[in-house]
């Protein structure tokens, strides 16, 4: 592997300069615009999703306007979510009218459904145990448990273990030894 600057540089400034001739730099705005680069699809994915979400909360009421979400828009379908089951119930009858706006404001004819979610509270997750902390995942218990094989600390090892464990009482502190 050839390096830009050899490691004997004597000054960080010698090898910065050598680095700036070695590599050509790219600005953010050329980097966004790259139609391959991942990160200007994501500019343009947030963009589209933003410009969309603007198009619906600007013919929305403002209560309804405010717990409107736009999550996605994929294969003519606005996907959206709420905050409660009364405003999904509410954009559900006006989807017609929501998706016809759409079109109109964001100039794509493929938009015919919107679908309506609704975004699940923090209380209302089954998996939550009574501290508030959710469930690991089996995979995720897995990988505490092979780590705490692999610590030596007594401790960290027992937390460790006490996390792994699938009921909630993994979060009580045991006495220290």
């Amino acid at each position: 592997m050839v390096f830009p600057f050899s490691p004997r540089a004597v000054s960080s400034e010698r090898a910065v300069s050598r680095l700036r001739r070695s590599r050509p730099w790219k600005t953010i705005r050329s980097v966004t615009a790259d139609d391959t680069s991942v990160l200007g699809t994501l500019v343009r994915r947030a963009d589209e999703l933003g410009r969309c979400e603007e198009a619906l909360k600007g013919y929305l009421d403002t209560s309804d306007a405010e717990s409107l979400r736009v999550a996605a828009v994929e294969g003519g379908t606005i996907i959206v979510v709420a905050d409660s089951a009364v405003r999904c119930a509410r954009l559900r009858f006006l989807a017609p009218r929501i998706v016809a706006h759409a079109t109109r404001v964001l100039g794509r004819r493929d938009l015919r459904r919107l679908e309506v979610r609704v975004r699940p509270s923090p209380a209302d997750r089954s998996e939550q145990s009574v501290s508030g902390r959710t469930t690991p995942s089996p995979a995720t218990r897995a990988l505490l448990r092979r780590a705490a094989e692999a610590i030596d600390d007594r401790r960290l090892k027992e937390t460790l273990l006490r996390m792994s464990a699938e009921t909630p009482a993994r979060w009580r502190k045991t006495e220290p030894r």
